[in-house]
């Protein structure tokens, strides 16, 4: 079995390395909310943090991709990646929430300048090159030298925790993401400058976002579709405040949550074949409501854990993330089939600002209910998401 494509290698291998290091290096975030924790935050602040990072994203989208339009996708992309490091970096030395949050801000901004940039800049390249057809290897490859990597990142993160103060491991995922855009600047690039103006480019985004609120407005199956997707989003904000805390509450040692995400990372690696081999034998729509319902029983049975098994939460956390990567991949490629492609990108993009706002006022509940009642709690609550999940795949038709 050959692994690559003829040429793919030799015009792709920077990406591929590219990523592949950086997931080697993604040794802060199954520690983050942790270390936010030790630093005296409340489950609200960090909500805060989050939240202002997503409205970030929102709000610079479109000036940050003038940039790349006018440099060049490869100087938009390296950029982002080096800033985001370099600011990575400077967290541990702010001195207050104040400078905590503008830092935050800054990183999300610097990551608006990696959207949708890199995938423009391969494309391009690719095209150029007469070689289109790698593309969909290239999305294939890229995801899975990314995941590899973060198999081996969160475990060394691990043996890092367990020996110096987290403050530290931010250190070390910078100066690696620093490494990793090396590594980027040794890929080729085919760039034509365009002449862009910031208004017009505004009113273009204004313009696509009507248009596709208006479509999903038209489209039955595409409400359930969005209705469907904002609930499991609805979780997996709630989930990634919250299962941190609950963890470590149930005696798991911080540095064993390093190790525990390398296993989950290993886990999600197989849910998606494990996904196509059921949808050979089931309809997905059964798939949709069996996972959906799965998700809401499991996430009521977090009642049971209790100080100090650890494990039994562990478990239901595994199997939650296995049962959600299991269906992820045939949810978005059922999704398409429901979308003409000539309005695809215009759909996806205003159903994506819909759930970011969804996400915005779910992440700052689930912040304030956190220090009322507890992660534990807080993520059992989170089941009720998955009740107009369930309702919306109900409705689902082929």
């Amino acid at each position: 079995m050959i692994l690559f494509e003829k040429h793919e290698w030799k015009l792709l291998w920077p990406f591929y390395a590219f990523q592949f290091l950086s997931g080697v290096f993604w040794v802060v975030m199954p520690f983050l909310v942790i270390y936010y924790r030790q630093r005296g935050l409340s489950f609200f602040e960090i909500s805060v943090l989050w939240a202002v990072m997503s409205l970030a994203k929102v709000l610079f989208e479109v000036p940050t991709g003038i940039v790349a339009d006018v440099f060049g996708r490869k100087f938009s992309a390296v950029s982002g990646y080096f800033l985001t490091s370099v600011f990575w970096i400077i967290i541990p030395f702010t001195r207050n929430f104040a400078e905590l949050l503008f830092v935050i801000i800054l990183i999300s901004i610097s990551q608006t300048l990696i959207s949708g940039a890199l995938d423009a800049w391969v494309y391009d390249w690719l095209k150029f090159r007469k070689q289109q057809h790698l593309i969909k290897e290239y999305y294939v490859k890229f995801s899975m030298f990314g995941i590899s990597g973060t198999i081996i990142g969160p475990f060394i993160g691990g043996i890092l925790a367990a020996r110096v103060k987290l403050d530290w491991l931010f250190v070390v995922e910078g100066i690696g993401g620093v490494l990793a855009c090396v590594l980027l600047l040794f890929a080729h690039e085919h760039f034509r400058r365009e002449k862009v103006l910031l208004v017009r480019q505004v009113r273009h985004a204004f313009s696509t976002a009507k248009k596709g609120f208006v479509f999903i407005k038209s489209q039955k199956q595409i409400q359930y579709f969005f209705i469907a997707g904002t609930g499991i989003a609805g979780w997996l904000a709630i989930d990634e405040l919250a299962r941190q805390p609950f963890l470590n509450s149930l005696g798991m040692p911080v540095s064993y949550l390093g190790f525990f995400a390398s296993i989950v990372g290993f886990f999600t690696v197989i849910a998606p074949f494990v996904g196509r081999w059921i949808s050979r034998k089931f309809r997905e729509k059964d798939i949709f409501i069996a996972a959906a319902a799965g998700t809401f029983f499991l996430l009521l049975l977090i009642l049971i854990a209790a100080y100090p098994n650890y494990l039994v939460g562990a478990v239901i956390i595994l199997l939650l993330d296995f049962i959600f990567f299991i269906q992820r991949p045939l949810f978005y490629a059922h999704q398409q089939h429901f979308i003409p492609s000539n309005t695809r990108a215009t759909v996806l993009s205003a159903g994506s600002m819909l759930q970011e706002l969804v996400y915005l006022i779910i992440i700052l509940s689930g912040g304030y209910f956190m220090d009322v009642l507890g992660p534990q709690k807080v993520l059992v609550m989170s089941s009720i998401f998955m009740i107009p999940a369930v309702l919306a795949f109900m409705q689902f038709r082929r």
